[in-house]
């Protein structure tokens, strides 16, 4: 989901399956600092649980690496969401 430079909220896209049973949105935005790179940002959810949220800090080259870089730091985030909570991360 690529979002326009002046648009004031994001809007997210739902990945079609959960991780871990969290439920990712993602969306991409044109970087303010860097005109022709991307940004990516992110929440995952689930029920009884806190919101995990976060962006990219590096602009990526174009909003499908900003795509795929997000969706990994999203998982990545919620791996160490599961882990902090002292449960087993499932084997991938």
């Amino acid at each position: 989901m690529q979002n326009r430079a002046d648009a004031d909220a994001l809007e997210f896209t739902m990945l079609d399956e959960e991780y871990l049973g969290y439920r990712i949105e993602w969306a991409t935005t044109p970087s303010q600092d860097h005109p022709t790179k991307w940004l990516g940002h992110f929440h995952a959810f689930k029920d009884g649980h806190p919101t995990v949220r976060g962006s990219l800090a590096n602009p990526q080259n174009s909003a499908a690496d900003a795509n795929a870089r997000i969706i990994r730091v999203a998982r990545a985030r919620v791996d160490e969401t599961v882990l902090r909570q002292g449960k087993p991360c499932p084997p991938v």
